[in-house]
């Protein structure tokens, strides 16, 4: 796993950047990077590479070895969710929380992905499933 950093983009200009922890794998030769989760907005990316190691992301690390299952789980299953709807049926099906728990993953992961007409639908979703595994 690494940090990554993204930077926001509105028409052609460069707004502000945001980090995130990333796993890349080979799939058919090619690297495939999955969001493992949502760092925010630091000074330097080596801020976020120790706030990072703090929250427990084992950056430089395989994420099957070092963390835990139910981390794991929910990473998996909100990895290419588009929809709130999605996002409770993913969190429910995952076993990690209760029902209630997952409406309100699905509302946040709602009330997030409205910023699409800021950043862009790709990005929003993005945001959205970071929100969703960092504050649930």
């Amino acid at each position: 796993m690494f940090v990554r950093e993204k930077k926001i983009t509105k028409n052609g200009k460069v707004y502000d950047s945001y980090y995130q922890v990333v796993e890349g794998k080979r799939v058919e030769g090619k690297v495939v990077q999955t969001l493992v989760g949502y760092l925010g907005k630091f000074d330097s990316k080596a801020e976020a590479v120790e706030y990072a190691i703090d929250a427990g992301y084992p950056v430089g690390h395989n994420t099957e070895k070092v963390l835990g299952p139910q981390q794991q789980r929910l990473t998996e299953a909100l990895v290419g969710t588009r929809t709130a709807s999605a996002c409770y049926k993913r969190v429910l099906a995952s076993g990690l929380f209760t029902e209630d728990q997952a409406q309100k993953a699905g509302k946040l992961f709602a009330s997030v992905k409205r910023l699409r007409g800021d950043f862009g639908e790709e990005e929003a979703e993005t945001l959205a499933a970071g929100f969703v595994q960092t504050y649930c």
